[in-house]
């Protein structure tokens, strides 16, 4: 039995079992990913281990890998509005899955007119990083359409909440360096600019 990150609770993940894949190349991992569903669970070991590889080994996709990432995450994201809480929960799920690696997917598809921008902005806020806080203060100061920059003020005003993810190990940033991050953002996102 694995321990769960966020709960404490004993269970079995589906992330930590099965035949062992660290030694599995992107692109195979990639194409599990975008060939499988979100509930199936070669998919989501597929990306739970390129997550580990950004977060742990600092592995960054390849220009050719990130445009898959992008659509992965697009399609991810438009699956959540599918009609049930399963597809939501999935599709959110696979997202911590794949962490940092799903940050630039998010943070294109975050778009005052779409609709269904939950999913976008609590992933976000779950999975922020000083980077992915660093990036979208860039975008906010440099945004000139104010739908679109009221959105980033929102999604930055999300960043000290805090959520579980319920994947193992994707622990979310603690209270205390949240509080210290928000620090940053809040006289960015309350000045008159």
């Amino acid at each position: 039995m694995v321990e769960d990150s966020d709960s404490g609770e004993g269970v079995v993940r589906v992330e930590e079992s099965g035949p062992d894949i660290t030694g599995t190349s992107p692109e195979v991992l990639l194409t599990s990913i975008q060939t499988a569903s979100s509930t199936d669970k070669t998919a989501k070991r597929a990306a739970w281990e390129l997550g580990n590889r950004a977060i742990n080994k600092g592995w960054v996709p390849t220009k050719d890998q990130a445009a898959i990432l992008l659509h992965i995450v697009e399609t991810l994201v438009d699956d959540s509005k599918l009609g049930n809480s399963d597809f939501y929960s999935n599709s959110r799920d696979q997202l911590y899955r794949l962490w940092s690696l799903a940050h630039p997917g998010l943070i294109q598809a975050l778009d005052p007119q779409r609709k269904h921008r939950d999913l976008i902005v609590k992933t976000l806020a779950a999975t922020r990083t000083k980077a992915l806080v660093e990036e979208l203060l860039g975008q906010y100061r440099n945004e000139s359409d104010a739908q679109r920059k009221s959105l980033l003020a929102f999604t930055l005003s999300c960043m000290k909440e805090q959520r579980r993810t319920g994947i193992p190990r994707r622990h979310v940033m603690s209270p205390d360096d949240s509080a210290a991050l928000y620090l940053t953002i809040n006289p960015i996102i309350n000045s008159k600019q």
